[in-house]
């Protein structure tokens, strides 16, 4: 090989050696911010932030083409709903919300956003926006774009900042991607059951029992006049506060929505009158007429007009005045009623 071909391969030789050394100092020092964003991207979006420290959620979700929110807001004695309606919340849920909130974290990260990716991440038509406020002032907000690639993936923004991107999750989210209605305290209403002083209810044979509490004593005023049980009338009035419904069919309750769904004539009714403060006077009206499968049915402590399910008006209105009363249980088993006691002989 002739010298001037051993210097050439020489010099391509010495070229590669600082091409792949520039390649590697590139790499490993010029672009290591997105490399390591890359590879290193659990970031943590409430770190040292506590439950306790959380006063208020706001959630806007979209569902095909519909918009959906709910507004939750800390109080006293738990958590209230502002919107669409304002009512109590219930507190299990909505701490639920909270854990999952607070665990999100990034799976990876992505920099240096264009205004072409950020539609391309859906952005321009999110899946959700959620501002979490807590009790120092500060506001978080989250916005979930689209779905990533891989499956189960959001693209999020936090906080507005267009330039970084998170892929998140988005299990973490399920909680908060839900109607106000799971949010709504489930039961009828809260009474204490002790307090009551009377009690009037329209069962599912039309008539209509009204009950007076003397002090001592529960007593059957209509249609006919009998003593009753203490314990069964208080059981009777728990299973009324304890009824539950499925959801909303309105959040707000007008007139004309009252007489369409025939609540101005209601098929069955309660009324509970306590003398404990804050219970005042609950009632109950629920309508013969379904939407297919739940019947439509209003309580003074919600608003709106509710759904509830055929299974729980049964079991709840089919009484009788012996309803009100001990039940009694017969022996009927000949062989077991002729059993003794074995005696123990010393």
């Amino acid at each position: 090989m002739k010298k001037s071909q051993q210097k050439l391969l020489i010099n391509l030789g010495l070229l590669l050696a600082v091409l792949l050394l520039f390649g590697g100092f590139y790499l490993f020092f010029v672009q290591p911010e997105t490399a390591k964003k890359m590879d290193w991207g659990k970031v943590e979006f409430f770190t040292g932030v506590e439950k306790s420290d959380v006063m208020g959620i706001d959630i806007m979700f979209r569902q095909l083409t519909n918009i959906y929110g709910v507004s939750l807001a800390k109080v006293t004695n738990g958590w209230d709903i502002l919107v669409p309606v304002h009512t109590g919340a219930y507190s299990a849920e909505v701490e639920k919300l909270i854990d999952d909130l607070l665990s999100v974290k990034s799976e990876s990260v992505l920099t240096n956003i264009t205004p072409e990716k950020l539609i391309e991440f859906g952005f321009d038509e999110p899946i959700a926006i959620i501002d979490v406020m807590l009790a120092d002032g500060t506001r978080f907000n989250i916005i979930n774009g689209g779905f990533a690639p891989v499956d189960n993936y959001y693209y999020t923004m936090l906080n507005h900042n267009s330039n970084t991107i998170y892929i998140t999750y988005a299990y973490k989210f399920s909680t908060s991607e839900r109607y106000a209605d799971l949010y709504v305290t489930r039961n009828f209403f809260s009474l204490k059951a002790t307090a009551v002083t009377n009690l009037e209810v329209k069962g599912l044979s039309g008539v209509t029992y009204k009950m007076a509490y003397s002090g001592t004593n529960w007593n059957l005023t209509a249609p006919k006049k009998m003593p009753l049980d203490n314990y069964a009338v208080q059981r009777k009035i728990l299973e009324f506060t304890a009824m539950p419904f499925m959801q909303f069919a309105y959040y707000i309750r007008t007139p004309e929505l009252v007489k369409k769904y025939g609540l101005d004539k209601p098929m069955l009714t309660v009324k509970a009158v306590s003398s404990y403060e804050g219970d005042g006077v609950k009632e109950v009206y629920i309508s013969s007429q379904t939407n297919g499968v739940f019947h439509y049915a209003y309580t003074s402590s919600l608003p709106g007009i509710i759904l509830i399910d055929h299974a729980d008006i049964v079991s709840r209105f089919k009484i009788t005045a012996d309803s009100f009363l001990t039940p009694v249980f017969t022996n009927t088993n000949t062989a077991a009623s002729n059993l003794t006691m074995p005696v123990i002989v010393p």
